[in-house]
């Protein structure tokens, strides 16, 4: 098999980026939904108590009515589309049925935990997807074979599943704090406008508005995301190496990379075992990525000199 040229993975790295901004967006896609629905439902609570002056504490810290259990049900309907969720989204599902029957502010930010635990719970599903199928579209491209052996992909897998719902728990507990502050101090219908309109990841964020609390954790996932990929991509690349008789590999650095990445490639080529491991040896989102060293048929003892680092003369 020929060997993958410098320029080639250079072109190869600029497919992954465009790729992990679409795949970032499919993410925050998941969020943006669940806020505007969220947004809705809450609306029309607001729309059914706020009097003149707007809506205050006094007038949702009381025990839950018909109408708002009610209500309540029909957000949950329209959010959760999966009548038989997986344990991780129906333990969130059971502690916010009885957050809701608490009161009516618990009931608000129980809508607020579902519908972030139900695009949580799509964005778990489609990263493990887009993790999976990167390792096996990588592999491929460095073997001309199929992936055979899943173990490499299992912990980059669990790890990113993991930290979502972490980041999830995190998530939830911010935005209700945002509304539990607002309702402390009573909304007026233009603050309540102000608490509600949705704002995007890339947009600057505002106070007293639940989707920019939203957004400092969602970004977060869109780096999770790219990060477990790169790491998943990069064991595919090594894995791939090792299986059809490589040994040595150089760095390649993508467009617009940091210093320290440069120098780091500058400490190489590396036996396969040896190599850096991008991105926990670089930093968060890092594409920069291996080709394999031609060893000009020296042995692989050869490949150190007599200091023990890696030489190729």
């Amino acid at each position: 098999m020929a060997m993958t040229t410098k320029q080639q993975e250079l072109n190869r790295i600029k497919q992954l980026v465009k790729q992990d901004q679409q795949d970032g967006n499919q993410l925050a896609k998941f969020y943006r939904d669940a806020l505007v629905m969220i947004s809705a439902h809450l609306t029309t609570f607001y729309n059914n108590y706020a009097t003149e002056t707007g809506l205050t504490l006094t007038q949702v810290d009381q025990e839950v009515s018909q109408w708002d259990l009610e209500q309540f049900k029909l957000a949950v309907d329209a959010m959760v589309n999966d009548p038989n969720p997986d344990d991780t989204l129906a333990k969130r599902l059971k502690l916010a049925y009885a957050q809701a029957s608490i009161s009516r502010r618990n009931m608000l930010g129980a809508m607020v935990g579902i519908g972030l635990a139900v695009a949580s719970d799509q964005a778990d599903r489609f990263g493990q997807q887009t993790i999976t199928n990167s390792y096996h579209k990588t592999y491929h491209a460095r073997t001309a074979k199929p992936v055979t052996d899943i173990k490499p992909m299992l912990k980059p897998i669990k790890d990113y599943t993991s930290r979502i719902w972490l980041h999830n728990d995190q998530m939830a507990n911010r935005v209700q704090q945002v509304l539990y502050r607002g309702l402390q101090r009573g909304l007026t219908k233009q603050d309540w406008q102000q608490l509600t309109a949705f704002k995007y990841p890339s947009q600057p964020r505002e106070p007293d508005n639940l989707a920019s609390e939203a957004n400092k954790v969602i970004t977060q996932e869109q780096t999770l995301l790219k990060s477990t990929k790169a790491d998943s991509d990069n064991q595919a690349t090594l894995n791939g190496y090792k299986a059809i008789g490589g040994y040595a590999v150089e760095m390649v650095l993508q467009p617009g990379h940091c210093d320290p990445c440069a120098e780091l490639a500058s400490e190489g080529p590396w036996l396969i075992d040896d190599a850096p491991n991008i991105p926990e040896d670089t930093h968060p989102g890092c594409r920069c990525s291996f080709i394999m060293v031609n060893n000009n048929d020296h042995l692989e003892s050869s490949l150190h000199d007599d200091t023990g680092n890696l030489s190729l003369a």
